[in-house]
């Protein structure tokens, strides 16, 4: 899957963020050199020059790396004179930036740890960890992931000191990556569970976006499809929503490969096809190179062998235009394929000899990047082994000074002992009220939900009893009356009348229809015969005619539930899809039950014109407040999801009670 590691590629510093905003993109070097000029020359003071100065080499970094360094040491020489030590220290982080950019990292590396160093000496947390992040950054260009962690998580130490939770979220997002990047999955989605709360309190649209994309491609690799489409829709909407454009495309390019892979080739298409138009808008050569990718793949699938050829040459044209080692493997590896099904062996031949040649090259470069690791490993463990001499001795020095000092140590110890077991009494007590506490909210709580249970089948047990009545009752009598008015319709053909009479008929015989259908609604026979999976597809197929077009699936194997509920399942997707017809003004409807061991899930979705959820709770004409405590009678939570592309409504019920 297409994921925020490739913008690594880039070799900017914002690991996992936005390359550069489209405003940065319509400025020149030249334009840029004007604005700063003119403002310096504005300056009315040091300190503003000073400032001005730093945005001038900051901007110019991502221009001209080589015009920028001459601003910056003029930025440094000038905080020197202001005794500005925190704007020093920021000068030699930029620095590291520029040879960042330029892809000299051992230089880029020398200027972030001179910075940290001097943000050490006004203990600056901010400026710190910021550097460690920098640092681990290029540690994961180089794929040195191990040393990448280690200054990841330095970085969280001094950011969390000052408070910076923003980059906090960041810095924990890079980690998840991370082990992503080594296979690591179930990791890597502990540290996105940890930059996702930090993003949602601090409202973090961004890094919101990188955490949805972030769990949906770890559970896409951990083989939960379902929970991968559903965190990567939720980015594609965000990233809709907010306008970012890399978001958009990368979600959909995703949710194409995750189709593909599960042979639903027409999704597949349908989000391939989304995907192109906003990456060829953006310019955006590493994504464009996986989306043709992703396209050749898929037309190789379904057989459209000249469609795959077509895609899978624009992709290595691509690739090549950026270098891409990679992608250029890939796309050599489909194509060999592909001319292989269309019975040209020599084209065949050619295409795997480029796929092996970019193969060897690719394990060449990673053979010779551990063998660098392992070199550097080694002469560390020299370091450290005369620095673990040194310390040896200085333990010996210590263990004699620690003889005098062991009664004094003990009777200290021992008060300690005492405070702490009086403490733990306490604590012991308070953490037993709050069990006692949080036992009878619970039981309450239960109470409840039975309550409400019992409310929801009494409601079914009545709807069935007034079926019976309709069928049994009002059914019966109006058959009765249609056959005695058929009777006397005969005999007075002949005396006239008859006309009136053939027209009563009629009426009757829509009544009886519509007391059938209403007695059906109300308790629809083949729930109770053929369970949920049956009556869910009947009820799909009532809805699918024009406009409307309704989609059913289902994933795993059909099993039955208790009645009770698989009616209030089928009454919900029932409420939804008159909910779909009556406000949505859709034209396209899919419905899907997932069966599983332990969960069962219900998925509805719709390409409408959506609604404001604050409003929606507020509008009774939808019965959201009503359908949320039917599902929390039976333990069910439900997730909303609604923007102008359409509305989605994912519900989730725990089967294992």
């Amino acid at each position: 899957m297409i994921a925020y590691t490739q913008l690594l590629r880039s070799g900017r510093l914002l690991f996992l963020a936005f390359l550069i905003q489209s405003a940065c993109l319509a400025q020149t070097i030249d334009s840029v050199h004007q604005k700063y000029r003119q403002q310096l020359a504005a300056a009315t003071n040091d300190s503003n020059s000073l400032r001005i100065l730093l945005e001038y080499g900051a901007d110019l970094t991502w221009f001209a790396p080589d015009s920028a360094l001459p601003v910056i040491k003029k930025a440094a020489a000038l905080s020197l004179q202001l005794k500005d030590t925190a704007v020093y220290a920021r000068t030699w982080v930029q620095q590291g930036n520029v040879y960042a950019d330029k892809g000299d990292y051992v230089s880029a590396q020398t200027f972030y740890e001179k910075g940290i160093e001097v943000y050490k000496s006004i203990n600056h947390h901010r400026g710190i960890g910021g550097a460690y992040l920098n640092i681990g950054n290029l540690y994961n260009f180089q794929d040195k992931l191990e040393e990448s962690i280690s200054y990841y998580l330095k970085a969280v130490d001094m950011l969390e000191k000052a408070g910076t939770m923003e980059k906090v979220a960041t810095t924990y997002n890079n980690i998840a990556t991370t082990f992503s990047k080594l296979g690591q999955y179930e990791k890597s989605q502990q540290y996105t569970n940890k930059a996702l709360p930090i993003a949602l309190l601090k409202q973090d649209t961004l890094t919101l976006i990188q955490c949805y994309i972030s769990l949906g491609t770890s559970e896409h690799h951990m083989k939960n499809n379902q929970a991968s489409i559903n965190w990567t829709k939720k980015a594609m909407l965000l990233s809709d929503k907010k306008m970012y454009a890399q978001g958009s495309y990368m979600t959909r390019a995703n949710l194409s490969e995750i189709y593909t892979e599960r042979k639903m080739y027409d999704s597949a298409l349908y989000y391939l096809y989304a995907a192109k138009p906003l990456a060829e808008q953006a310019n955006d050569p590493y994504y464009l190179s996986s989306i043709y990718l992703n396209y050749a793949n898929t037309y190789y699938q379904l057989k459209q062998f000249s469609e795959a050829e077509s895609f899978a040459l624009k992709s290595i044209q691509t690739a090549h235009s950026v270098s891409n080692k990679e992608s250029l493997m890939n796309g050599y590896n489909i194509l060999t394929r592909i001319y292989a099904a269309m019975g040209k062996p020599e084209k065949s031949s050619t295409a795997f000899d480029q796929y092996i040649l970019y193969h060897d090259s690719l394990r060449n470069y990673n053979m010779a990047e551990k063998v660098n690791q392992l070199e550097t490993k080694f002469r560390t463990l020299q370091k450290d082994k005369d620095i673990s001499e040194k310390m040896l001795a200085i333990e010996k020095q210590k263990a004699v000074l620690k003889k005098k000092d062991t009664t004094i140590l003990f009777i200290v110890t021992a008060l300690v002992a005492i405070a702490l077991i009086a403490l733990l009494t306490v604590f012991a007590l308070r953490q037993k009220q709050k069990m006692q506490q949080q036992q009878l909210q619970s039981m309450a709580k239960e109470k409840e939900l039975e309550a409400a249970r019992a409310m929801i089948e009494g409601e079914e047990s009545e709807r069935a009893r007034i079926a019976r009545d309709l069928h049994d009752g009002a059914g019966s009598m109006l058959s009765a009356a249609k056959l005695q008015l058929e009777y006397i319709s005969r005999k007075s053909a002949l005396s006239g009348g008859a006309a009136e009479l053939k027209e009563i008929t009629g009426l009757i015989t829509d009544a009886a229809t519509e007391v059938r259908t209403t007695a059906h609604n109300l308790m629809p026979a083949i729930l109770y015969r053929e369970g949920i999976h049956e009556a869910v597809s009947a009820l799909c197929n009532k809805f699918n005619h024009p406009p409307l077009e309704v989609e059913y699936h289902v994933i795993g194997e059909p099993v039955r539930f208790h009645p009770h509920f698989e009616l209030m399942v089928y009454r919900t997707v029932q409420e939804l899809m008159n909910n779909i017809v009556k406000h949505a003004g859709a034209t396209h409807a899919m419905v899907q039950l997932s069966f599983g061991p332990e969960h069962f899930s219900v998925v509805v979705e719709d390409n409408g014109t959506g609604f404001d959820l604050s409003a929606a709770n507020k509008n009774e004409g939808l019965g959201l407040t009503a359908l949320q405590s039917k599902l929390k009678a039976f333990r069910g939570e439900m997730d909303l999801q609604s923007s102008e592309s359409g509305t989605s409504v994912n519900l989730e019920f725990d089967t294992t009670g």
